[in-house]
């Protein structure tokens, strides 16, 4: 009932785990690093499918955490990789002076 009410969620998980995987691809591709088999963002979408859909957990709750935890996920790797880029690159993220030594 309460999914019918917001039925944005779903697309809102999917599309955060789904960035979340491109911007890993693109990491790995400009670093000429290997790709991981089963990307880690997938871990936790596996998981809400098999408490939604096996253990018969309420699909809306289990798909509104999942989308609060997809959007954290992704807001967190892109705060790493910002912070290791401007670490490499000796700068200070949104600003145009260098860090001072």
């Amino acid at each position: 009932e309460d999914f019918l009410s917001n039925p944005e969620f779903g697309p809102i998980a999917y599309g955060f785990t789904f960035s979340n995987i491109v911007c890993r691809l693109m990491i790995n591709q400009m670093s000429y690093t290997r790709c991981e088999l089963i990307e880690p963002p997938l871990i936790p979408l596996f998981l809400a499918w098999f408490l939604a859909i096996v253990l018969q957990i309420s699909p809306p709750t289990v798909i509104t955490i999942y989308s609060a935890f997809a959007m954290f996920s992704f807001v967190h790797y892109c705060y790493v990789v910002v912070n290791d880029l401007c670490d490499h690159l000796n700068i200070c993220a949104f600003s145009i002076t260098s860090k001072r030594r």
